[in-house]
């Protein structure tokens, strides 16, 4: 797995977890990926729409930065 990089608003390390999700048009169960940052307080909380059926997409697209992509 590719490692995650902190956080890019507050720097607190973030976490992989995995979730369920209801794709439409089917309503059949999925389970997919998403990256949420630990600290309470952070301005970026629980990005709920952010989320990838793939663990690498995930990973990639949090690692993501303006700098590099």
């Amino acid at each position: 797995m590719i490692k995650l990089l902190p956080c890019p608003f507050c720097g607190q390390e973030p976490k992989l977890q995995t979730d369920f999700r209801f794709p439409r048009p089917e309503r059949e169960r999925t389970k997919a990926y998403e990256v949420v940052c630990q600290n309470p307080d952070c301005i970026i909380g629980h990005v709920d729409e952010r989320y990838r059926l793939s663990e690498r997409e995930i990973v990639e697209l949090w690692n993501r930065r303006a700098d590099n992509g």
